[in-house]
């Protein structure tokens, strides 16, 4: 389906006319359409390998959490990304999960999810 761009002036622009590199830009917006940018989410889930947390976002952490690399208190943000945009199908071996915790006190940890049905044990990058 073809999409436009409209204008100040009431002009419009048919995204099947607009090209960069010899691909239109209907093209791409329809390549990217069901992809969305990370957003805030909220839960009350305290287990890092919940649904929840194996779905892009962005998540404000405080508490203790199981699966987490600690099993004391936390608070921070926890980021999750997967390569595709959509929630991570674990055996899948083209889906890849990131789980990136940066606590309140500075440090960063990160565990991912390749091949497998749940994500390795967390690393301390910073």
């Amino acid at each position: 389906m073809s999409k436009a761009i409209k204008f100040r002036n009431n002009t419009y622009l048919d995204s099947s006319s607009i090209t960069h590199n010899k691909t239109t830009l209907q093209s791409i917006l329809n390549t990217y359409s069901n992809r969305k940018f990370l957003e805030w989410k909220s839960t009350t889930s305290k287990n890092l390998n919940d649904d929840i947390y194996i779905t892009p976002g962005l998540f404000s952490i405080g508490g203790s959490y199981s699966n987490c690399y600690t099993s004391g208190t936390i608070y921070g943000v926890l980021m999750v990304l997967t390569n595709d945009g959509t929630k991570w199908r674990k055996t899948d071996s083209s889906s890849w999960l990131w789980q990136i915790i940066i606590t309140t006190g500075g440090s960063i940890w990160m565990r991912r999810g390749i091949n497998g049905t749940a994500p390795e044990g967390w690393s301390q990058y910073h």
